[in-house]
C-alpha cells in the first residue's frame, strides 16, 4: 500500500470579532454591534506514525517484484475494510504496508497466485516483544523462515519475517517467494535475508517524530466483559434465534502474538455471539476505544455502507449499514469510540440459531440495545 500515514485533518472556522469605531465625546454614543459569534474550532485528531519511516521508504513495487519474480504494487490494506487490526496499529503509533498483484488470490493448499508482501510495524513495543520472543523461543532479536506449499513441480514460497530492532516490532509476510534456480527451504529463506536486513536497516536508524496518540478527553469509557454491550437474551430477541445464545470474549488466552498485543491495549477484546456448547457463531462484536477518528475517512467503510437511526444516538453520533451476500455489519460512532457489529449466515450452525429475521433490523435492534446498556 502507499504509505500509511493519515494527515491530521484541521477544521477551524475563524471568527470575526466586530468592534465599533470609537466616536467623538460630543457625539451621541452609537450601539456598537453585537459581535459575530465565534465558531467552537473542531480538530479531528488522527493517530501519526511514531517514527519518520514510510512504507516507500522500506522497499519499491520494483523490489518486492524480484522477490515473488512477479509484478506487484502498493495496495492499500485499508480500504473499505472496516474495523481491522491495520487500524488499532494506526492508533498505536504504528502502521501497515502491502504489495500484490491483480490476480485473485486462491488458497494456502493449491498455491497464490496474489503474490503479496504484508509488513507491520509497531513502535515502542519492547516489552510486548520480549513476551512473544518468550512464548515463541525466539532468542535475539529477529527470526525468519519459509516454506514450499504449493506443488513440487511448480515451488511457491510462504516465507515470515520477525524483528525487534530501535524498539518496533517488525511483522512481515512474504506470500510467493519464486526466484528461478532457488529450490528447497533454507536456500529460499538464504536468498531474502539481504532484503528482509534492508527493511531492517531503515527501522534501525529511524527517529522518532511523534508523541504517542491519547484519546481525547470526553471519550466514554467502555466495558470491559461483552455481555456488557448486549446480552445473549437481549441478542436472541433482536435476531430471532430460538435456542439461547452466549456473548463471549472470541480472543482469550496469552497476549503474545502483535494482533494480540492491539487488541489487549485498544481493542476491546473481539466478542462472539454463539450457542453456549458450540464453537459456532452468528456474529461478532468489536470495538475500537477513541475510534471517533476513522470516521473522518468514508474510504475506511464498504462502499454500500448507508446511514441508519439508532434511537439513543446523540446528534454528533451514527450509525451505518452494510451487507455481502451472507453478512451485514452495523458500524457505531458512540461516546468517542466505534463500534462495529456483524450477523452472518453460516452453515455449521447448529439447528435453531438460523437468523429469522432481515439482519439490517436485527442489526438495528442489537445497536439500540448496546446504546442502552452503555449509556446506563
Amino acid at each position: 500500500m502507499n504509505r500509511l500515514a493519515l494527515a491530521v485533518v484541521l477544521i477551524s472556522v475563524a471568527g470575526l470579532t466586530a468592534c465599533a469605531t470609537p466616536t467623538p465625546a460630543s457625539s451621541p454614543t452609537a450601539e456598537a454591534p453585537s459581535p459575530t459569534p465565534t465558531e467552537t474550532a473542531v480538530v479531528v485528531s488522527i493517530p501519526k506514525p511514531l517514527v519518520d519511516v514510510g512504507c516507500s521508504d522500506l522497499a519499491s513495487d520494483a523490489e518486492v517484484s524480484t522477490q515473488v519474480n512477479d509484478d506487484v504494487h502498493t495496495a492499500d490494506l485499508r480500504t473499505g475494510m472496516g474495523l481491522t487490526q491495520e487500524l488499532q496499529l494506526q492508533q498505536l503509533g504504528g502502521f501497515s504496508c502491502r504489495w500484490e498483484n491483480d490476480v485473485p488470490e486462491t488458497n494456502m493448499s493449491t498455491g497464490p497466485q496474489n503474490y503479496n508482501m504484508i509488513l507491520s510495524a509497531l513502535p515502542r513495543a519492547g516489552g510486548k516483544w520480549e513476551r512473544y520472543a518468550d512464548a515463541y523461543g525466539i532468542t535475539g532479536d529477529t527470526f525468519t523462515y519459509c516454506y514450499d506449499y504449493a506443488e513440487e513441480d511448480d515451488p511457491s514460497f510462504f516465507c515470515g519475517y520477525f524483528a525487534y530492532v530501535n524498539d518496533v516490532w517488525i511483522e512481515l509476510y512474504l506470500e510467493g517467494a519464486d526466484k528461478p534456480g532457488v529450490v528447497g527451504d533454507k536456500a529460499v529463506v538464504k536468498s531474502v535475508t539481504p532484503f528482509f536486513a534492508s527493511i531492517r536497516a531503515t527501522f534501525a536508524s529511524a527517529d522518532y517524530i511523534e508523541e504517542p496518540w491519547v484519546a481525547p478527553a470526553g471519550t466514554a469509557a467502555l466495558p470491559s466483559k461483552c455481555e456488557s454491550f448486549a446480552t445473549g437474551a437481549q441478542l436472541k430477541s433482536a435476531t430471532g434465534v430460538s435456542k439461547a445464545l452466549d456473548t463471549y470474549t472470541y480472543v482469550d488466552g496469552p497476549q503474545v502474538s502483535m494482533t494480540l498485543s492491539l487488541d489487549n491495549v485498544y481493542l476491546v477484546k473481539e466478542c462472539s455471539f454463539a450457542p453456549p456448547t458450540s464453537d459456532s457463531r452468528i456474529g461478532d462484536l468489536a470495538a475500537l476505544a477513541g475510534g471517533a477518528w476513522v470516521w473522518e475517512d468514508p474510504s475506511l467503510f464498504p462502499s454500500n455502507a448507508q446511514p441508519v437511526d439508532v434511537p439513543g444516538l446523540a446528534t454528533d453520533e451514527r450509525a451505518l449499514t452494510s451487507c455481502t451476500d451472507n453478512t451485514c455489519t452495523l458500524d457505531l460512532l458512540l461516546g468517542g469510540n466505534w463500534i462495529s457489529v456483524t450477523l452472518g449466515d453460516y452453515e455449521w450452525l447448529p439447528k435453531g440459531y438460523e437468523i429469522t429475521v432481515d439482519k439490517s433490523e436485527a442489526l438495528v435492534a442489537i445497536a439500540t440495545d448496546i446504546v442502552a446498556n452503555l449509556k446506563g
